[in-house]
């Protein structure tokens, strides 16, 4: 069950976010090292924007179109 939710929330973040290489225009050196486990040689660093220009006025606006159709909403 855990990894269901692991997945969405990773897939969510793919989704709603624009991720960019930091520094700007860097390769991603994939070369791994052994340590307890398999881990990256080169630490992964990235830039993340919302992909809407106002992720919180979108999200109201979810929320309104969401709520609007309950029963419960006294608007």
């Amino acid at each position: 069950m855990v990894m269901v939710h692991i997945h969405l929330m990773l897939a969510r973040m793919v989704q709603e976010f624009e991720w960019t290489t930091y520094p700007p225009n860097s390769s991603i050196d994939f070369t791994g090292k052994f340590e307890f486990t398999v881990v990256m040689k080169n630490t992964l660093k990235a830039i993340i924007k919302p992909r809407f220009a106002s992720i919180d006025g979108f999200l109201n606006e979810q929320n309104k179109l969401r709520y609007s159709d309950s029963p419960m909403c006294t608007q």
